[in-house]
């Protein structure tokens, strides 16, 4: 993935680390899709999605279903 620049990240104890943006899509099925500027580190395999991606869908999850929707 193309490197698009760096942010500095706040950590736990204060402390900041500059970390690289990278330019992501994300498409859900066939919801329009978002390019997102996501930040990357080093060796983790999972991804949080924050608010504003969170906030610009309709998620209903139904737990006791073990279902989630996405609209």
């Amino acid at each position: 993935m193309p490197r698009i620049g760096e942010k500095h990240i706040g950590l736990a104890g204060g402390n900041v680390q500059i970390m690289p943006v990278y330019p992501v899509v994300l498409a859900v099925h066939d919801l329009p899709s978002h390019t997102l500027e996501v930040v990357a580190s080093a060796g983790e395999s999972w991804v949080l999605l924050g608010r504003d991606v969170l906030n610009s869908h309709r998620l209903l999850l139904i737990g006791p279903e073990l279902a989630l929707e996405i609209g």
